[in-house]
């Protein structure tokens, strides 16, 4: 579409410029005039009206022909740099909250700079937001006619003038109105209450997963369901609020809105037609506030630095708050609802602490920033957490708690998100990343921040090294960030945690994750005191701008030369190494060599990584420990004098990487397992970490059986305590489809002999626990053990089961017990499955009863019993329980794979799409568990092309569709591999 078609005039051109267009039009009716008299006088008339729109454009081109629009032709979807912004004035009109007003007017003047001339200035407008005028002046004062079109397409709006705009200041002024929003962006409204946290939000939040919102032309997260919050509710007090990350600033008031164009801001903000106080917030502090007839309006100050638009916040509703006021002046405020102010006590402690911290850590005081500090409950808050400059929101569930009813877990969760957005008034808000590609300079730092806080607060909650299933451990760093980020990057299907400007792809797992754990490796290899020296230099030497990866690696050159040279492959490569471990007898020494956990690299030739690495040894009672750097791609390490060494390499997990041990050091590694020589966690690590070699072909089948069969006779142990066995059966058991899946190389007459050894430990561990009895560890224990019994066709266990059933009935088996029990009967295919279908249709789906009977009839053999089962669970939301459904499926029953992979195939794209990356991690959980080989290669290929999926995958769709059949290959060589 030309996009003069949408025209709109503003102020008197000059003479020369209306004597054209009066020429023009004069012109085209003399056209018109010059037809003959038969020719039909309207047709004549509606081609004079489009020959006189060419001449416009033609009268428009012949005043400005000197003129030229600069846009970005580097990147056409982003803005052009010939005119930056210097500082905006917001000013807003809006009707009171409880109103149903759905609308509100500004007016926003952007006083802005033009380096380049040029004829044409773009701004961004969202959809939702109509101009309804422009006035520009010249910074002598001089009054420019301009011209304005929109392309809704790019949410460009271009300003036209006749002439080019010399270098030099001018002022923007836009009058405008635009839509309250109900849908948790732009500037929305919502309900003011208090929402608890549901049980899986922890698996879904922002502070952790920061699950992507809408797609455009950066390929945006995409916004999940789950996550998003009551709008609004008839009856219940109403507030409003904003959410601007990415790029939802341009909905509240047009701007130039990419993080790189900072300005200052001052608001004044109007509530009208209200008889009602309201507290009305912005970033900075009030100046004034005046209240005429039904009206309050309140005059903000400016704010102190310069910031990006994705940062600016209002608020406005009925409050209660509590306060402090620090040593340094800062006045910390959290408001909530009425009457939950109590209710914030614990989250304004946790924030004054921080801040102390992160002042002493940074040497860069808040007060550089601004004068005070709200956090606010916002219960229509898409993001749980958002880290806007001196206004930072909060979903109620990780702000807020009960103080008669609050668990240690939920003042663990608040702490954790409290403390990740506080680290963002650093990371994020004072320096920002140029582009969203390099999001991890403002996330890979804040996740591995909240967890420094946490962890130098809390210390005894042991939030770094925790890796217990328990009630801390799915949000400890090793389970929620650590492990996460292998799990989808181990198969070099992900991005890098940077990428390309122009890339389209965008995993939020690997920038915030992967980005938080190579972090910490690289600040236990320089230590505290040089890494917070280089992160002090970065802030203070950048402080409101955009460096980009340049700064930090200056930065953190000054205290280690080489090591931007060495971090950059972490950074922008996909994967990560495997290390291969060999004792060397006849030298006494280690061979370490690293390779590309994943068949294939997208690069050529493979990365060799930076490895900091400590070897921990031990001959005859007397410890050695070195502390090596792998530059290449293998070293060997002589040790100080002969003999049979005890070899550990990276024994805290600092690397972000899979040890491999071979030889002997294998042997010496299951003894290890069996006995109590290897801390909880490191063995709950050696075993997570070893399922990821085993399915990209690095340890052989027999090797982690080998290794499974150990953990089975340590949790046997009568020494090993039932907390442990909990943790290590449940995660047995969430490894079990892996298991099953690497086992399909080799053939299935052999399986019987191969899984003995392993079937024996397991019995011996599940009857260790026994049927009934014991503390909430063992009832834990229980569960996993027996439903791996029933999953295996344990036939001792399996028919004591079964019996249970019959004895009980289905509703009362013992709920540690019900998926094990449901399990062996639906493998029966006889009438009994028919009862767990019948019970299934009258079970509430929020209940236990419902999600262990999903689970146990995941393994029927009867295909039309699969379809009952998948339809139950199957709606909008993409229930977890289906993903598990399918998995138990593909791997368990044989019968049923064939629907099971059809039905995954149809609702991938869904999936990918609600619940962005962290769906896909979930969609190939599945296909992992029955085997890359087993799969339709075609269908493989059309899966990866869908553009939710192909959005969380390195390159293209197709290649990493070809990669996926490289690792089966490579899995398949290796499950005919000797042991």
């Amino acid at each position: 579409m030309v996009c003069f078609l949408s025209l709109h005039l503003t102020q008197p051109f000059s003479f020369v410029f209306f004597s054209l267009l009066f020429s023009s039009f004069l012109f085209s009716f003399t056209w018109v005039a010059s037809f003959p008299l038969a020719f039909p006088i309207k047709t004549a008339f509606n081609m004079a009206a489009k020959q006189s729109h060419v001449f416009l454009l033609l009268a428009l081109a012949l005043a400005s022909v000197q003129a030229r629009c600069l846009v970005n032709e580097t990147f056409p979807t982003r803005l052009p740099l010939s005119v930056l912004p210097l500082h905006y004035d917001l000013a807003l009109e809006l009707p009171a909250p409880d109103t149903n007003f759905s609308s509100f007017s500004g007016t926003t003047t952007i006083f802005a700079n033009v380096n380049t001339p040029t004829s044409c200035i773009l701004l961004h407008v969202a959809p939702s937001l109509t101009v309804d005028g422009i006035v520009l002046h010249q910074s002598g004062g001089q009054l420019m006619p301009v011209v304005w079109a929109y392309a809704p397409q790019t949410n460009f709006l271009t300003i036209t003038t006749s002439s080019d705009l010399p270098s030099g200041n001018i002022t923007i002024a836009l009058t405008y109105h635009a839509a309250i929003r109900t849908d948790g962006s732009g500037l929305f409204r919502c309900n003011n209450d208090y929402e608890p946290l549901s049980l899986d939000a922890m698996e879904n939040h922002p502070a952790f997963t920061n699950t992507p919102t809408t797609t455009r032309a950066r390929t945006q997260r995409t916004r999940s369901k789950s996550l998003q919050r009551r709008a609004s509710t008839p009856g219940v007090a109403q507030m409003f609020a904003t959410q601007f990350e990415e790029m939802d600033a341009r909905a509240m008031f047009p701007c130039f809105d990419e993080p790189a164009l900072k300005a200052t801001y001052a608001a004044t903000i109007s509530v009208i037609n209200t008889t009602s106080p309201y507290t009305i917030l912005f970033n900075t502090p009030e100046a004034s506030h005046v209240r005429t007839g039904q009206a309050s309006t309140v005059k903000f100050e400016t704010t102190k630095i310069k910031m990006s638009t994705y940062l600016v916040a209002i608020a406005v509703g009925q409050f209660d708050s509590v306060s402090s006021t620090s040593e340094s002046g800062i006045a910390y405020r959290i408001f909530t609802p009425p009457g939950l102010s109590s209710w914030a006590s614990f989250a304004l402690n946790i924030t004054v602490a921080t801040i102390d911290y992160f002042e002493s850590l940074f040497k860069f005081p808040y007060s550089n920033l601004n004068s005070k500090l709200d956090q606010i409950s916002v219960a229509g808050i898409i993001d749980d957490g958002m880290e806007n400059q001196g206004l930072i929101t909060y979903s109620p569930g990780f702000l807020l708690c009960d103080p008669a009813s609050c668990k240690l877990g939920d003042y663990q969760m608040i702490a954790l998100v409290v403390t990740h957005e506080l680290s963002h008034q650093w990371f994020g808000d004072t320096v920002t990343m140029p582009w969203w590609s390099s999001e991890y300079l403002n996330e890979g730092f804040a996740r591995f921040l909240q967890y420094v806080a946490v962890n130098h607060l809390q210390p005894s909650w042991n939030i770094f090294n925790t890796t217990a299933l328990g009630p801390l451990g799915p949000i400890s760093f090793y389970q929620f960030t650590y492990l996460r980020a292998m799990r989808l990057d181990y198969m070099g299907l992900s991005p890098p945690i940077v990428i390309p400007d122009n890339s389209t792809a965008n995993n939020h797992v690997m920038f915030y994750e992967k980005g938080a754990s190579v972090n910490r490796m690289t600040s236990i290899h320089l230590g505290d005191n040089n890494w917070y020296k280089a992160l002090s230099t970065y802030i203070n030497t950048y402080a409101y701008g955009n460096p980009g990866l340049p700064g930090l690696f200056t930065a953190l050159q000054s205290v280690q030369s080489s090591l931007p040279t060495r971090l950059a492959p972490w950074l922008t490569t996909a994967g990560f190494p495997v290390i291969l471990v060999d004792y060397l007898q006849d030298r006494h020494a280690v061979n370490i060599t690293q390779a590309p956990i994943s068949a294939t690299v997208w690069s050529q030739p493979s990365p060799v990584w930076w490895l900091p690495l400590t070897l921990v040894a031990e001959l005859a009672g007397r410890p050695h420990q070195a502390d090596l750097e792998l530059t290449d791609p293998s070293l060997i390490y002589t040790f100080p004098r002969p003999g049979a060494w005890l070899v550990e390499v990276d024994p805290a997990a600092t690397t972000f990487s899979v040890v491999v041990y071979q030889g002997v050091l294998w042997d010496q590694l299951l003894l290890r397992m069996q006995s109590n020589g290897l801390t909880h966690t490191q063995r709950l690590l050696h075993v997570q970490k070893a399922f990821f070699a085993a399915r990209t072909g690095w340890l052989s089948p027999q090797k982690i059986v080998a290794l499974v069969a150990a953990v089975g006779v340590h949790m046997a142990s009568p020494d090993t305590p039932l907390s442990s066995v909990a943790d290590m059966a449940a995660l047995v058991l969430s490894e079990w489809p892996s298991l099953l899946a690497i086992l399909t190389g080799i053939p299935t007459q052999n399986h019987t002999s191969l899984l003995s050894g392993m079937a024996s430990a397991l019995q011996a561990a599940t009857l260790r626990v026994g049927q009934t009895g014991g503390d909430a560890s063992a009832s834990q224990a229980r569960s996993a053990l027996y439903t791996l019994a029933a999953v295996n066709g344990d036939t001792e266990l399996g028919p004591r089961l079964v019996a249970l059933f019959d004895k009980d009935g289905a509703s009362n088996v013992p709920e540690d017990l019900q998926r094990a029990t449901f399990t062996a009967v639906a493998q029966l295919n006889d009438t009994r499955s028919n009862t767990l279908l019948t019970l299934l249709s009258s079970t509430s789906p929020s209940s236990a009863l419902f999600t262990n009977l999903l689970t146990g009839l995941g393994a029927s053999t009867q295909v039309s019993q699969c379809s009952i089962v998948t339809g139950a669970v199957f709606n909008e939301s993409a229930d977890a329980n289906l993903l598990l459904v399918l998995q138990t499926m593909m791997s368990v029953s044989v019968p049923c794979r064939g629907y099971a992979w059809q039905l995954l195939f149809q609702i991938a794209p869904f999936i990918t799409k609600v619940a962005g990356c962290d769906g896909f991690a979930g969609v190939l959980a599945v296909l992992q568990a029955v085997g890359w080989r087993t799969l339709d290669r075609a269908q493989i290929v059309q899966l990866f092309t869908v553009p939710s999926i192909a959005a969380c995958v390195n390159r293209d769709a197709i290649a990493a569709a070809l990669h996926v059949v490289d690792i089966n290959t490579r899995v398949a060589a290796a499950a005919g591999a000797s042991p």
